[in-house]
């Protein structure tokens, strides 16, 4: 019985919020609209026939509005009843109104799909690959072609963990939005699958390698073109110094050290326990490679 009381009161508050006749102020003839799934009645109750559900937003003719919770109404050639929380306002469908042409704007930014097909690609401010990188995408990112210029494509993509439909102004749908330039080869009309986070982890741990080496050898200018070739590949061979094989592997796991008289010894392990790689230094010089 509680809980039947609690929802009376709700009910009445519901009405009372929406539903005085001096606020909303109708007259005979007066056009309204109903929101979506609004319900007419064939009496002023809510516990009377019901006649219809609307499907979408609909304006229907005031006959009456006599009954302060209530108002009976023409709905072409269909009369009935219908509470009054479920007209909207001018207020509510300007709101509406401004809700439809968004979606609008984001349909049109939106009406050309494209995937990123390689595995990171390089956005541009310009449409040339010698302007300004200003972001990286991933395989499997989807984009917005806004335009065309050569082989260059004007993109849009999300950039905010905002849900779109909560937007309601266009200074929303930039910040929602992240724009730049791609060279056509980088896309796909076709739905491309993102990475999974062990080749996102692999492709970094690639790039980090190219970029070691790259820095190394750009300091180092007067190596031989065999040690140069073997650094940008990855490799190494006897005789190489730590720095030199540190640029083409990386930092080793571990490092053991061994200190005589007239020798330093170091170990670097490499690798992880089921494949595993020792590479031997003496006084700074690589000696010997155990796999």
């Amino acid at each position: 019985m509680k809980y039947g009381y609690f929802v009376i009161i709700i009910i009445l508050s519901l009405q009372t919020a929406h539903s005085q006749n001096d606020e909303i102020n109708l007259k005979p003839g007066d056009q309204i609209y109903l929101e979506s799934k609004a319900k007419i009645y064939d009496g002023p109750r809510v516990t009377t026939k019901l006649l219809l559900e609307i499907a979408e937003i609909s304006k229907v003719k005031v006959i009456s509005s006599e009954n302060a919770n209530y108002v009976f109404v023409d709905y072409d050639g269909l009369f009935g009843y219908v509470p009054v929380w479920h007209i909207l306002s001018d207020e509510d469908i300007r709101a509406k109104e401004e809700k439809k042409r968004i979606l609008t704007i984001f349909n049109s930014i939106e009406k050309e799909k494209n995937w990123i097909k390689s595995n990171r690609s390089n956005i541009h401010q310009n449409p040339s690959s010698d302007s300004k990188i200003i972001q990286h995408l991933d395989k499997g990112k989807i984009v917005y072609i806004q335009k065309r210029q050569g082989e260059w494509a004007l993109i849009k993509h999300k950039n905010s963990i905002i849900n779109k439909y909560s937007i309601s102004s266009e200074e929303e749908i930039d910040e929602y939005y992240a724009t730049g330039w791609i060279h056509s080869n980088e896309l796909s009309s076709e739905r491309v699958e993102p990475l999974s986070t062990m080749q996102k982890i692999r492709i970094e741990k690639e790039n980090a390698a190219k970029e070691r080496q790259s820095n190394f050898l750009s300091k180092n200018k007067d190596l031989t073109e065999n040690l140069r070739s073997q650094i940008l590949n990855g490799t190494i061979s006897i005789g190489m110094t730590k720095e030199m094989v540190q640029a083409s592997w990386g930092e080793p796991s571990d490092i053991n050290k061994t200190i005589t008289a007239s020798k330093v010894r170091e170990q670097w392990i490499y690798g992880t326990l089921s494949n595993r790689k020792y590479v031997y230094f003496e006084n700074g010089n690589l000696y010997s490679i155990q796999n």
